[in-house]
């Protein structure tokens, strides 16, 4: 199965960061929305859909929103894992920066695979780190992240292994529960040793001007992401979901 994982914030003029508050609306002024032609041609021509033959799916409003949906696809029997995510996202949304790290590294990963999703504390999850999370429940085969072309290189390289040329790994890790407890935290890929590593799942990093699907896919979910999207992208949406039929 093949999931298209899309945000509004890959349909901008720019990326934004680190928002400091939720609460703040990005600037119309600074981040303008793609004309609804260019979103269009993106669906039709890079991604290979069509509105005549929409793709079963759903809108969230935060992107972790996406990790709850393709739980309730596996809990009903849709969607057999693991499954294929091709994430369209000016953001890898694997974790970087982000505290989450060291509870799924030192607790969830101790936990036996099958449980894993049982005794997730789901607080845990956001709209920065859901696809480590998905990988830690071993729903995804592999991963292609088509980013927008100013995004940062925002991977998280404790999670990365043999990137080159823009293709490599994701292999998680488990560590030790007191590991991080003497780490100074720094801007630094210096994490603490491995006990066990989590299979590897492949990675493929791409433009979105460089991107182009081989195969179709079987289910699209859409985030707003309003941290990262001024008002004005809320007018695409519709437009997208031209493409989706809702489930």
């Amino acid at each position: 199965m093949h999931i298209l994982d899309l945000d509004l914030d890959l349909f901008l003029n720019d990326v934004a960061y680190f928002q400091p508050d939720d609460r703040v609306e990005l600037s119309s002024a600074e981040y303008t929305p793609w004309p609804e032609g260019k979103v269009r041609r993106f669906l039709e021509c890079r991604c290979g859909c069509s509105a005549s033959a929409p793709v079963a799916g759903r809108t969230v409003m935060y992107h972790d929103g996406a990790f709850d949906f393709w739980s309730e696809l596996i809990d009903s029997g849709k969607l057999p894992v693991p499954f294929e995510v091709t994430h369209v996202d000016a953001h890898s949304d694997l974790g970087m920066g982000n505290t989450q790290c060291e509870y799924l590294m030192c607790e969830l990963l101790h936990t036996e695979p099958s449980q894993r999703r049982l005794k997730l504390d789901r607080s845990r999850v956001d709209s920065g780190n859901y696809i480590a999370f998905a990988i830690a429940c071993r729903w995804i085969s592999k991963v292609t992240w088509v980013r927008h072309h100013k995004s940062r290189n925002d991977l998280p390289y404790q999670y990365i292994r043999q990137l080159k040329r823009n293709r490599g790994f994701i292999q998680l890790r488990t560590v030790d529960k007191h590991a991080f407890d003497n780490l100074v935290y720094e801007v630094s890929f210096d994490y603490p040793v491995a006990l066990s590593y989590e299979p590897l799942v492949p990675l493929c990093i791409r433009s979105w001007r460089a991107f182009r699907s081989k195969k179709p896919f079987d289910y699209l979910v859409l985030s707003n992401s309003p941290n990262f999207t001024p008002p004005e992208s809320d007018r695409l949406v519709p437009v997208i979901e031209r493409y989706m039929n809702r489930i």
